[in-house]
């Protein structure tokens, strides 16, 4: 069963980025009804009927519109490092997706990493900053802002959480995938829509070549209404190869060229991961699970002696039963420093 429901998902998330077919039109009802659902939504926030709490310190999210993975995690590390070394004391909340629902906040060290979530561990481990977890954004920030004095808030995801009052929003947009068929949930991949792109401050294109960048911006700029100023683009850059099972391991990736190994991911956009991964000379048999899909050894156990590779954020949950087989490959946000002075404009506004 688990197996049938993981096959139905990745079937209907394959299905928003090709030519609406059959299943598309059957769903199409229901995306009308979402979307209905997120203007009522609107409406009410917009006419002061739902609380909205605002905070004593400015707080930046940056999220995106559609489901499946864009790239906002390294790029949260990437402004969180940015901002720590211009002076600020930041501060992370995240609502720790793919794991039991957290209400009460919490926060995130060595000892929570796999109960608060892989994002939120990630985050953690790459800047040393306080990192709170709870279905409940707004506790998460008066945590933060009553136990560790922090100057900024940075929240990962939330531009649909509109109870929790924001300074500023960063919408990550997949520059490969972009909006896909353009239709709300459950025909499309849109959570809101593209218009939605017209009210945030800044808008971040997660490209795989930076050759890509003006021709994609234009695209994207004939469907909202940013200045040319208030787009940046972003690279996600390969690292060495880490053990799953002792991250101090370190391996090149050349060492795995020509070589087939198995490539396992359970993150928002498996495809980005092993176009990598094929860019990078490794022969792939690709294995994908579900988005934030917590693993067991069952499923990266496989029957030859090849090396597995993965996502950072999938070994995350894999390092307790992990052997020298399997390894990890980090991704690290490459941004104009342009952006991150942006951002520190507008907070000093």
């Amino acid at each position: 069963m688990k197996q049938f429901l993981m096959r139905i998902q990745q079937k209907l998330e394959s299905n928003f980025y090709i030519t609406p077919n059959i299943i598309t039109y059957l769903l199409l009802p229901f995306s009308y009804l979402f979307r209905g659902l997120v203007f009522m939504r609107h409406l009410l926030y917009g006419a002061d009927l739902f609380k909205v709490t605002s905070f004593s310190r400015p707080v930046v999210v940056i999220g995106n519109i559609t489901v499946g993975g864009t790239g906002k995690t390294p790029l949260i590390i990437w402004l969180t490092n940015y901002l720590k070394a211009k002076g600020y004391k930041v501060g992370v909340v995240s609502h720790g997706y793919g794991v039991k629902t957290i209400k009460i906040p919490q926060f995130v060290d060595e000892e929570t990493a796999v109960a608060c979530g892989d994002e939120p561990y990630l985050i953690y481990r790459h800047t040393q900053v306080p990192v709170v977890v709870s279905s409940d954004r707004v506790a998460a920030v008066q945590l933060l802002l009553q136990q560790k004095g922090v100057d900024v808030v940075l929240s990962d995801d939330g531009l649909q959480h509109y109870s929790m009052d924001r300074t500023l929003e960063v919408a990550v947009v997949d520059g490969t995938r972009l909006f896909g068929n353009r239709l709300c949930l459950p025909a499309g991949p849109l959570r809101e829509p593209v218009s939605r792109l017209n009210y945030v401050q800044y808008v971040v294109l997660n490209l795989p070549q930076v050759a890509q960048f003006s021709m994609c911006r234009e695209q994207l700029m004939r469907d909202i209404e940013l200045r040319s100023e208030q787009v940046f683009g972003m690279q996600l850059m390969p690292g060495k190869l880490v053990s799953v099972a002792d991250f101090s391991e370190q391996k090149a990736i050349t060492d795995l060229q020509e070589k087939k190994v198995h490539a396992v991911s359970g993150i928002g956009n498996p495809k980005r991961f092993f176009d990598l991964l094929e860019q990078l000379g490794v022969q792939i048999v690709p294995h994908v699970f579900p988005d934030h899909h917590l693993f067991t050894l069952e499923d990266i156990d496989f029957s030859d002696t090849s090396f597995v590779i993965m996502t950072e954020k999938d070994a995350v949950k894999c390092r307790s039963f992990a052997d020298q087989r399997h390894w990890f490959l980090p991704v690290q946000a490459e941004v104009s420093q342009s952006f991150g002075d942006a951002i520190i404009d507008f907070l000093s506004m």
